[in-house]
């Protein structure tokens, strides 16, 4: 019999299963397993899912049957190479993949492939592997291999899959069905067992683009049976038929039909479907419609069978979940998926610790630190010299030194570890500290030393690095084998011990499942590289990349129980299915219509060989979309009509064009909750509008929580604006005043010009606004929140009552509770913030402290300071006074500060893309110049970051710097602020504190001009006090106190100046508590250093200073607070000095803060430029409030 005379073709509409073929198929199942004399039919379904269905339908009406009557051309392709006795298609997995690979090295290094590798030379990379499986695979789906002339490299890759699959006994999957067809289509060959017996094949509706070996094969059986194929109507030009085996007339009455196939009229007539579509506006409402109309649903059928078409549902297989699982009666859908094993993932992360960009960053070796099962795998030494010495992981200290060695990750990292562990501390506090982790750093590298690179583990033999930064003895080190296989192998011991020793029984079931999958998979690759006796590593970044890709691919067994009548499908797969409602949705450009292009094949061969052709996947999806459209009573097109980033496929959209008058049905999207948060979340919603919620919330203070954040931000948005007749907020305002105006109180100058505060008729005021100006505002801070009478809800805003006994306050944590009450509770009294993390980009906190330790470094060695010790006048009047004046001209100061340079940042010798522009910007050098200067140190021009800050000492040269990292308890073990009441603002209550705390710089200033008189004996010996107007004290010794800020940021030097002074309260604090360690003297000068492209002095000068420190040589003088401040107990027409009225004002915001932070006011006050850059924004439930404008 010819092919033609045993095949033939019917069409039926698309859609459902015509009634006749269900019914022959539950009369065949019935008589399945006793002898029949009807027709004996195998069924060939389009894919899995739609063959499942079919069986799931005749299991309701025959619970036991004869199932091999139905297949896929795959499973029927398997079963009946078992009946030809053909070798087993073996499992692909890592290992499998693995072995591909090293042959086709193997190849290349043969000249096996000409054309692709012709310079057996060069390396074979993994692409190329991946690249000739594509090729070999393209060629082989369209039955190609053997005939086009241009195959000879994919032929080649034929051989190496059978040579790879000889080792497991079997046949590799790809080769599999070309086996079938070959011995199939043998003329000696006798009928396989499966189609013994069989009247026939019906060959159910399939995809139009079946590739053509799968054609060949569904042809191969002619030869043995008849084939009677079912397609659907419509146009086979634009898919809309399908598969179509032979061209040939389809039959149309029921006489032509076979005489097999069960007696039915032929019916062509094609359906008319009505569908709903559903406009959305956005694609995100999606999930919530379809949880909607499914709840609609199975309120009225609780049985009912639905199907979810999306094109890209495994992206989103939580969201379906969550979706699914919210509607009562349902349980999650039937989606695959692959949680992972913990323990796996941990070994691959310490395995892996040393590979990439990010090898050894500070994020992986915490992490392996927290772990500790790299540091338990061999048994720890005892210290040479102190037994009670240990090797201790210490997080913090691993961060301090990968921030200050910017040591961010990658090749050479391990190194650089060791060189920072191994230096001394600066901080005698730390050396048994920084011993332990500097031990503790070694013995991981070692246990990591058979997984470590060449160059790591020699640097593990550098007695500089093994020596003890604080005991000076070589630190012992465990000893191994260096063998990566016996690595993995103490590894898996120690899993299956801590799984043993686990009180949890998940913990210890994801250890032995670990344990069982890495054995078996590292032993299969072991029998392959015996059978194909390859030579491999066994140790180093080889083997570690080679086992990952070995160890990858794990799929967990999924014993959740799951909802047959609910599916999740793409719509390629939803192919011959039906149900009682399908739900297209995101038929958006999510449903690609792309072609996939095989490898090394042009444009011009591909349509020669008639390969990936440009309408394929549009055939394919408009079959589907055929079908789908009529698979169901009730059909859904969802679709979104006014998002941006969700424009209609090409499919939905000639759908859109062609569909009839139709009437789109508009839904009200309502969020439905998608599981217990999103159903708790609705109670509150519920709650809100005045309705009931679904349960009684776990406790009573719970619904309080949504509505807490309301009212902040209500009570913020009614935060007082308006005017009075002064321009300032009235005093009958003030107490509602929440959330201080961060912007307005550290920039206050401009607007203090038009309208200043010192002068008005009250002081102090808060700005105000209207449509003409807005008025500057004299720091209110620390701000308290309303006070509600609901406990529970005061006391999340900070009214805790929660006592503190805190005496020592430090300029940095009283900044943190001004800023924010709760941002300081948190921070400094909790002790909480998250995990540093390190960046390419050097941390702001590194680079400032280069700066500072040149610029001190510059000081010692010009001028002959000591840091932390004060310059008596006796040696001021024995040195030069400042550097201007030393004896080193600008390029010997330039030199001395690139030698500190050098030392701080040894780092910068790098070549990565970071070092080299850090190095530009503080020196004007590359790394070439940089290099050549470091082996001849020389004088050099003044140049860069660097350069610009010695060109500032250079015009700074009236006053005389004598203290340099100045610690406030160096004098005076107590230096105590407390401000007289007659000077408090009446609305504050203040508390005296102990400050501490290190001044930058400080210097004095001479009583003369031309700068030799700096002492007056006939000053006071008494500590100045606050108000110095009428009080005829005289001081003994002028002062300058200055903080040095690094900055690489857009704000103007100037503005940062500014808000040092007015939002900050270190250069006040640090002002006050010289004068109160050194009576007789008088801060006439405040200012910060900025440090950075234009490097400058500025001063905010008093009133009381000499002239001459206005003139330049001091820095930059500012009097921006001449407008802003006066006493508390004055009024407008003081003659008082700004200054000090400045000076007493701060410290009465720093009293008043320690006040409240001492009583337990731990109130939020958030503010974008705070909220940005908190440490512990992610806790609080008023970040987003604050970050919002950010």
């Amino acid at each position: 019999m010819s092919r033609k005379e045993g095949l033939s073709v019917e069409e039926v509409p698309p859609g459902p299963l015509p009634k006749w073929v269900l019914d022959h198929a539950v009369n065949q199942a019935k008589l399945s397993l006793t002898k029949s004399e009807n027709s004996k039919i195998l069924f060939i379904h389009p894919n899995q899912a739609s063959r499942s269905e079919v069986l799931d339908t005749l299991s309701g009406s025959v619970p036991v049957f004869d199932r091999s009557a139905h297949h896929t051309i795959h499973s029927l392709a398997r079963v009946i190479g078992e009946d030809l006795r053909i070798k087993r298609p073996i499992e692909v997995d890592p290992v499998l993949d693995e072995s591909i690979h090293m042959l086709a090295i193997r190849a290349a290094e043969t000249l096996r492939f000409p054309i692709l590798h012709p310079d057996n030379k060069r390396k074979w990379h993994r692409g190329k592997t991946e690249a000739i499986r594509g090729l070999h695979n393209a060629l082989l789906s369209e039955d190609l291999l053997h005939s086009w002339d241009g195959a000879h490299e994919a032929l080649e890759f034929k051989k190496i899959l059978e040579e790879s699959s000889k080792p497991l006994g079997g046949l590799h999957p790809d080769l599999f069905i070309l086996e079938v067809i070959e011995q199939l289509e043998n003329e000696n060959q006798d009928t396989p067992f499966t189609l013994e017996g069989m009247d026939g094949i019906l060959m159910l509706d399939h995809d139009p683009t079946l590739p053509n070996l799968e054609l060949r094969f569904i042809r191969s059986l002619l030869r043995y049976v008849p084939i009677h194929q079912l397609s659907h109507t419509g146009s086979y030009r634009l898919g809309e038929h399908g598969l179509q085996i032979e061209d040939i007339f389809p039959v149309d009455k029921k006489e032509e039909l076979p005489s097999w196939i069960p007696v039915h009229t032929p019916s062509s007539t094609r359906p008319s479907p009505k569908p709903h579509e559903i406009p959305i506006r956005l694609e995100r409402q999606t999930v919530d419609t379809v949880a909607q109309l499914m709840k609609k649903k199975r309120e009225h059928d609780p049985y009912a069978s639905i199907i979810i078409i999306d094109p890209s549902w495994a992206k989103r297989e939580h969201v379906w979940n969550r979706c699914v699982s919210s509607i009562r009666s349902m349980i999650d859908p039937n989606i695959e998926s692959n949680p992972k094993n913990p323990i796996l993932t941990s070994l691959i992360s310490d395995m892996t610790i040393a590979i990439g960009s990010r090898g050894f960053s500070l994020e992986k070796t915490r992490e392996l630190g927290k772990r500790g099962i790299v540091f338990e795998l061999f048994e720890t030494p005892a210290h040479p010299k102190d037994p009670e010495i240990i090797p201790i992981f210490h997080p913090d200290l691993l961060e301090a030194s990968a921030i200050k060695n910017h040591i961010v990750g990658g090749q050479g990292s391990l190194v650089e570890w060791l060189k920072s562990l191994s230096t001394t501390s600066d901080d005698d506090r730390d050396s048994l500290r920084r011993e332990q982790t500097q031990w503790w750093m070694l013995i991981v590298a070692s246990n990591l030393s058979p997984l470590l690179s060449k160059e790591d583990r020699e640097s593990l033999r550098n007695p500089i690095f093994t020596r003890g930064c604080m005991s000076g003895v070589d630190l012992p080190l465990p000893s191994q084998s260096s063998n990566a296989n016996d690595w993995l192998g103490r590894y898996l011991q120690i899993i299956e011990a801590r799984g043993l020793s686990h009180d949890s029984g998940a913990f210890a079931n994801d250890s032995q499942e670990a344990v069982e999958y890495v054995t078996r998979r590292m032993r299969k690759f072991e029998m392959m590289t015996r059978s194909l006796d390859f030579e491999i590593t066994t140790s180093g970044e080889k083997w570690v990349e080679r086992t990952q890709r070995i160890l990858s691919g794990f799929k967990r067994k999924n014993s959740n129980v799951r909802d047959p009548n609910i599916r999740i499908m793409t719509p390629k797969q939803a192919l011959g299915c039906t149900a009682d409602l399908v739900l297209l949705t995101h038929l958006s450009t999510e449903w690609s219509m792309q072609v996939k292009k095989p490898p090394y094949l042009s444009e011009q061969e591909r349509l020669m060989l008639g390969i990936s052709s440009p309408d394929n996947e549009i055939k394919s999806a408009r079959h589907s979309m055929q079908h789908l459209l009529n698979a169901a009573p009730e059909v859904y097109v969802i679709h979104a009509t006014k998002d941006d980033l969700a424009h209609p496929s090409f499919i939905l959209d000639e759908w859109l064009s062609q569909r009839p008058d139709h009437d789109p049905k508009y839904l009200e999207t309502k969020s439905e909750p998608h599981g217990p948060r999103d159903r708790l979340i609705s109670d509150g919603r519920r709650i809100l509008t005045g309705e009931p919620a679904s349960r009684k919330p776990l406790s009573g203070f719970g619904p309080l929580l949504k509505l807490n954040l309301d009212l902040v931000n209500d009570i913020a948005s009614r935060s007082p604006t308006i005017p009075d007749s002064d321009g300032f907020l009235p005093d009958s305002s003030v107490p509602w005043v929440t959330t201080p105006p961060i912007k307005d109180i550290a920039n206050p100058t401009s607007k203090a010009k038009r309208n200043p505060p010192r002068t008005n008729g009250r002081w102090p005021v808060i700005g105000a606004r209207n449509t003409k100006f807005v008025s500057a505002t004299v720091d209110p801070r620390p701000i308290q929140g309303w006070k509600t009478d609901i406990r529970q809800r005061e006391s999340r805003q900070g009214h805790t009552g929660i006592r503190m006994n805190r005496k020592k306050w430090s300029p940095y944590r009283l900044n943190n509770w001004l800023e924010c009450p709760r941002k300081g509770w948190l921070t400094n009294k909790q002790n909480l913030s998250e995990d540093e993390r390190t960046s390419q980009d050097l941390d702001s906190r590194t680079y400032g402290n280069i700066l500072h330790g040149i610029h001190h470094d510059v000081m010692f060695e010009t001028l002959g300071l000591k840091e932390g010790e004060e310059c008596t006048l006796n040696d001021l009047h024995s040195r030069k006074k400042s550097i201007k004046s030393s004896k080193h001209n600008q390029d010997e100061v330039m030199m001395i500060a690139l030698t500190s340079l050098s030392k701080r940042a040894p780092w910068l010798t790098r070549s990565n893309a970071t070092c080299t522009q850090k190095l530009w910007m503080l020196t004007g050098m590359n790394t070439d110049e940089w290099e050549t200067w470091l082996a001849n140190p020389k004088p050099v021009k003044p140049n860069g970051r660097v350069g610009s800050m010695i060109d500032a000492e250079m015009r700074t040269d009236g006053s005389a710097p004598i203290a340099i990292e100045w610690a406030l308890s160096k004098n005076s073990p107590k230096i105590e602020i407390e401000i007289p009441n007659e000077l408090v603002e009446n609305h504050r209550r203040i508390m005296p504190f102990t400050a501490t705390g290190v001044i930058d710089r400080v210097d004095l200033v001479p009583f003369d001009e031309q700068g030799e008189k700096w002492h007056d004996d006939e000053g006071s010996n008494q500590v100045a006090p606050l108000r110095l107007f009428g009080s005829g004290w005289k001081p003994r010794r002028m002062v300058i106190i200055r903080d040095l800020k690094s900055r690489e940021d857009f704000e103007k030097p100037r503005d940062r100046h500014e808000k040092a002074l007015f939002g900050e309260l270190q250069l006040a604090l640090y002002s006050r508590a010289w004068e109160l360690s050194h009576p007789g003297d008088l801060v006439v000068g405040a200012g910060i250093t900025t440090l950075g492209f234009d490097s400058n002095h500025y001063i905010e000068a008093s009133g009381l200073a000499p002239s001459w420190v206005l003139e330049g040589g001091f820095g930059e003088a500012t009097t921006l607070t001449c407008d802003m401040f006066r006493f508390a107990d004055e009024g407008p027409d003081t003659k008082s000095d700004h200054f000090r009225a400045w000076l007493t004002h701060r410290m009465t915001v720093a009293s008043s803060v320690v006040h409240n932070a001492n009583l337990g006011f731990y109130n939020p006050t958030p503010d974008p430029s705070i909220c940005r850059y908190c440490k512990v924004s992610s806790v609080c439930d008023q970040g987003k409030y604050g970050g919002q404008s950010a």
